[in-house]
């Protein structure tokens, strides 16, 4: 069992997340960002600066809080993306990056590696994957 116990706080979030995300630029319009995660079927976006780092992030429902307003065409990514950001290595344990999402109360967590030169998304949803995936092996 402990030998078990290792082998999981081994796993790196890395290998359950959503690789080759395509980001938002904070000048993005929220129609724009809010086109681009339809159409790939994202529920979170990280925002980037012109110097391509993370600066925030936009979740579905940042976008659903403002789609019927009547500025949402002429509000930018920059005035309603979430500032405040979990960001991990791709090499942290999947524990430790679920323990902070559930003690943040965060939906995502924007996750960077050393392989893929674009960003990464982790979301509560990938950690139900990965639980699941788990759950499957030592069945």
């Amino acid at each position: 069992m402990e030998q078990f116990k290792n082998t999981i706080a081994q796993l790196e979030v890395g290998s359950f997340t959503k690789k080759n995300i395509l980001t938002a630029s904070e000048d993005n319009s929220l129609k724009h960002v809010h086109d681009r995660m339809q159409h790939l079927s994202l529920s979170h976006i990280p925002v980037c600066c012109k110097e391509g780092n993370p600066v925030g992030i936009i979740a579905e429902r940042d976008i659903r809080a403002f789609y019927l307003s009547a500025d949402f065409g002429r509000l930018l990514a920059k005035q309603i993306m979430q500032t405040k950001f979990l960001i991990f290595p791709a090499t942290a344990s999947l524990f430790s990056v679920a323990r902070a999402l559930l003690e943040s109360h965060s939906s995502a967590a924007i996750i960077v590696s050393d392989i893929h030169p674009s960003l990464e998304i982790f979301t509560v949803a990938d950690g139900l994957k990965a639980l699941d995936q788990i759950f499957q092996v030592i069945s």
